[in-house]
């Protein structure tokens, strides 16, 4: 999945290409993983049909991936389960990353 190996990169360009503009204002500049140390993606499922408040067009992609953190704080080091949604409003739209949640 192109987002988590931009967050594993730390290329901030790209996350901010591949994430809609109201996820980056729920989730900070640089979206979900702008505190990982390391990121090792591990697992990428099948996309499927999902719906959110945040796009008309929505699928799920479940992923499995483990992180470092940058320093101890509430989240620890570990694995990560989520689902991350991609959507669009119109088929002439870009898919980008709208959300996630516990995959």
């Amino acid at each position: 999945m192109a987002y988590l190996n931009a967050v594993a990169a730390r290329d901030d360009d790209t996350l901010r290409m591949l994430a809609a503009p109201s996820f980056l204002d729920r989730h900070g500049g640089n979206g979900i993983g702008c505190y990982y140390r390391r990121l090792d993606l591990t697992w990428v499922g099948e996309p499927h049909a999902d719906s959110s408040a945040y796009a008309r067009q929505v699928f799920a992609v479940p992923a499995r991936y483990t992180v470092e953190m940058e320093e101890s704080g509430p989240e620890s080091d570990g694995e990560r389960r989520y689902d991350v949604l991609v959507g669009r409003n119109a088929p002439s739209e870009r898919w980008r990353i709208i959300d996630y949640g516990n995959g």
